[in-house]
């Protein structure tokens, strides 16, 4: 068997299996980042014998409109518990992968808040990542320490936060007088806006 784990796969190109082609050996991906590969034809992980992808990051995936990110050609390919990308407002969008592998649950990027102190117009938010199971239509908690480590860039609208940069589950504080108003978390190609809507 093949274990590829904790492993990095950047602006990688092919026609298939752009990160990773693997024929006849089935085995395991874990706690790996694909950022910016390219598959001409299709498949970042393409894979024949079939095997097991987690915990892994898949973005900016770049393919064929309609092309998937994990391919299995004979079937057994177990692609659970990824991020492929998805936000709350497509959390329950099913990502591009071979319908012949199993994936029935999937990770997004999830925001929480803000809580706000009508008083003095402060607010507190963080985000994080749950777990959408497709199968029961439910959404889980997930241990975002189960991924590769990663920050959040923030930027803000109208609004004064207490930094730049936030990892998973991180709380920023912030304040603001307007009536309306943005904080924008971007990691990659993945932008997560969150609007305020508030009146002192």
């Amino acid at each position: 068997r093949i274990f590829i784990t904790g492993s990095t796969f950047l602006e990688n190109k092919a026609k298939y299996g752009a990160a990773v082609f693997c024929s006849y050996e089935p085995g395991v991906i874990d706690k790996c980042l694909f950022v910016n590969n390219t598959a001409t034809v299709e498949g970042i992980v393409y894979w024949y014998s079939g095997g097991k992808v987690s915990n892994s990051i898949f973005l900016n995936s770049n393919m064929y409109p309609g092309a998937n990110i994990i391919v299995s050609i004979y079937g057994g390919t177990d692609a659970n518990d990824n991020w492929y990308g998805n936000i709350w407002k497509n959390h329950d969008i099913a990502p591009y992968v071979d319908n012949r592998a199993n994936m029935t649950r999937w990770i997004f990027l999830n925001a929480t808040g803000p809580i706000y102190d009508e008083a003095s117009g402060s607010f507190t938010t963080q985000f994080n990542l749950l777990e959408y199971d497709d199968a029961t239509k439910t959404i889980k908690s997930y241990d975002s320490g189960m991924l590769p480590q990663f920050s959040l860039k923030l930027s803000s609208q109208n609004l004064t936060i207490s930094k730049n940069i936030a990892e998973l589950g991180e709380t920023i504080d912030g304040t603001t007088t307007f009536y309306k108003g943005n904080l924008v978390a971007e990691y990659e190609n993945i932008k997560y806006v969150l609007p305020f809507k508030y009146q002192k």
